[in-house]
């Protein structure tokens, strides 16, 4: 294995990395990553805005990392009688060489070979799905599909946290962000940090609390105003309130 990476078992029993640059983990290790990817992006993005009943549901996947919100992706959707588009920026070519040693959850395994077609390939396409995997700087990728005019019913902002990786996390990511989410889309986010979500705010989101009855809470941004959908529950977050209490909060 390279040595920048070290190999963790998480809670839930799935496998994740630890990033010896980032200093960071690519999944919440007390939570598990396969119990991360799905109940803070895939199942509350489908519950919150009826995903599954549209003809087509485009993802942005922010970024690729190891994998695992693509895959979860692939398996929620699989009886989807739509279209599903799946878009995805990974700056670290590296990472596609450490994906055999991880030992996958069992309910993944039928879309390894996809995943490995994919390192490979970079693009996959069917009747019933595309998937882009975009190898550089994600901040050029997010303006290469604002040039090409997609729009997307889903971002999972998923990138190390703002500490370690500010440039994913400054107002001027959250507009490309924003321009890029179609008008009744969702954006997802394990980040409960004031200052990044107060970001969001600035880049003309909604922000919302969402409750998790799985595990930690995290956070859903939107353009449109939000319902509730058991089991996940939503508190929008009051600016006015917070700032009067920390009136120094500033965007990233």
């Amino acid at each position: 294995m390279n040595t920048n990476y070290r190999l963790i078992t998480s809670a839930d029993s799935s496998t994740t990395l630890y990033n010896a640059q980032y200093e960071e983990s690519y999944h919440a290790t007390n939570e598990g990553a396969l119990t991360e990817s799905l109940c803070k992006h895939v199942y509350p993005s489908i519950a919150l805005c009826n995903l599954l009943e549209r003809p087509v549901v485009r993802i942005l996947d922010l970024c690729f990392g190891l994998g695992y919100n693509t895959l979860c992706s692939l398996w929620a959707y699989q009886n989807f009688a739509g279209r599903l588009e799946i878009y995805s920026p990974e700056n670290d070519i590296t990472l596609l060489q450490q994906y055999e040693i991880l030992r996958y959850p069992e309910a993944l395994s039928p879309f390894l070979p996809l995943l490995r077609s994919l390192c490979r390939n970079k693009f996959y396409k069917s009747h019933t799905l595309t998937i882009e995997l975009h190898i550089g700087d994600a901040r050029d990728y997010l303006h290469n599909l604002i040039t090409r005019n997609l729009y997307f019913d889903v971002i999972y902002q998923d990138p190390f946290s703002p500490p370690k990786n500010p440039e994913l996390w400054n107002l001027a990511h959250f507009h490309g962000l924003f321009a890029l989410l179609a008008p009744n889309g969702i954006l997802t986010t394990y980040s409960q940090s004031s200052r990044a979500l107060y970001t969001a705010h600035c880049g003309g989101f909604l922000t919302y609390r969402c409750t998790n009855t799985h595990g930690r809470d995290f956070s859903i941004c939107s353009k449109i105003a939000l319902q509730s959908a058991a089991p996940f529950y939503l508190k929008e977050i009051d600016w006015a309130h917070k700032l009067r209490c920390n009136p120094a909060l500033i965007p990233f």
